[in-house]
This record gives C-alpha cells, sequence and structure tokens, in this order.
C-alpha cells in the first residue's frame, strides 16, 4: 500500500474562488510536479543519488510531514517531550522519503486519471485512479490541507487502507513494548541503513 500511496499524487484540477483571485486548489499545485518528476525520472545522465536529491525536493514541498507524524503518533503525541516530537518528525521524513523515492523511482508507464476533487474549508480530497499495463485501476483517496504553503499531503487511501493509520499501528507497537525513546532508536536504526540523499 505504502509504494501506490507515494508513486503518484501530483496531478489535479483548477479551482477559482468567487470574486476574488483566482487560488490554486490542491490539483493544480500537484499537477506542477508532474512535469519535473518525470524528467528527472526519464534522465538516465543522473546517477541514483543525484536523482534521488531532485525527488526530494519535490517530496519537502508536497508532504506535511509534521502533520502525518502527529497523526501517526496520535495520543502518544501529546506525551512525549519537545525535542521527542522534533527527533520523531525528523526520523519519519526519513521513512517516508525511503518510501516514496523508491516508488516513484521504479515509475515505468501507468497512466494517471484524476477523478474529483472535493474541498471543504482549508481540507480537500482528491481522486486519482492508477491504470496499469494489465488493465487493472488502482483507485487512491488523497488527503490534503491548506497552510501557509499551500496544498500539503498527510494522509492517502487505497482499498480503505490509510497511510497514516498502517504507520500507527506499526509504531505504536514499538512504543507500547519500548517506549518513545525505543521507537525513535528503532527508526535511527533504520534511517542508518537507507541508501545516502534519502
Amino acid at each position: 500500500m505504502t509504494v501506490w500511496f507515494v508513486r503518484l499524487f501530483p496531478l489535479f484540477l483548477t479551482l477559482v474562488a468567487p470574486g476574488a483571485l483566482a487560488l490554486e486548489s490542491p490539483g493544480t499545485a500537484l499537477k506542477k510536479d508532474v512535469a519535473p518528476v518525470l524528467s528527472v525520472l526519464r534522465d538516465k545522465s543522473l546517477d541514483t543519488s543525484a536523482r534521488r536529491a531532485r525527488l526530494n525536493t519535490i517530496l519537502d514541498a508536497r508532504f506535511d510531514v509534521e502533520a502525518m507524524a502527529q497523526r501517526i503518533l496520535a495520543v502518544n503525541w501529546s506525551e512525549t517531550t519537545t525535542y521527542q516530537r522534533e527527533r520523531f518528525v525528523q526520523l519519519f521524513k526519513g521513512v517516508l522519503q525511503d518510501t516514496y523515492l523508491a516508488a516513484m523511482e521504479s515509475y515505468t508507464t501507468e497512466t494517471v486519471r484524476v477523478g474529483g476533487e472535493r474541498i471543504q474549508g482549508d481540507r480537500a480530497t482528491v481522486i486519482v485512479t492508477i491504470m496499469r499495463r494489465d488493465g487493472t485501476d488502482i483507485p487512491l483517496l488523497f488527503k490534503l490541507r491548506r497552510g501557509g504553503n499551500g496544498w500539503l499531503a498527510y494522509d492517502a487511501n487505497i482499498e480503505g487502507v490509510s497511510l497514516v493509520s498502517t504507520y500507527r499501528g506499526r509504531f505504536a507497537e514499538i512504543v507500547n513494548s519500548q517506549g518513545m525513546d525505543g521507537l525513535l532508536d528503532y527508526m535511527a536504526r533504520r534511517n542508518e541503513e537507507l541508501p545516502p540523499n534519502v
């Protein structure tokens, strides 16, 4: 599920606010990333390190890592120290980068169809369907929030399974058995095993 979440989420529609200047919708914001992502993926002159460094820039611009981290820790978030929160956000960013970049690098010839976009205040959902070469469709529901830096993704669902919920369950088991410091140690060790620039 995490592979499909991070594979292709930058595409969508335009929203114009009545009686005001045109406001960038979540779809419009993410759509801007498609061309550069595909350009990077198809550039054979880039080695793995350079490719991941460039894709990383896109990741930083489109994921609200702190919001994801808070939702993943759930009740444990309020029970952690400021240092533990900051450390968790930093380490989770490494985990997310690894998942996202590995999936993006495996992108081949899938076609993406953009479905409905729904905006309620500072929250939005966008439906995207990945059409595979074998004829099967993979529907995804992306959740975004609007902040000072525009629309950022904070969760995604595939077949009713949430990315945030998946990590929440996985990390909660470690916190329950080893405490928050145990989780941080686990994540630090995991990130040390990742390739450079991830």
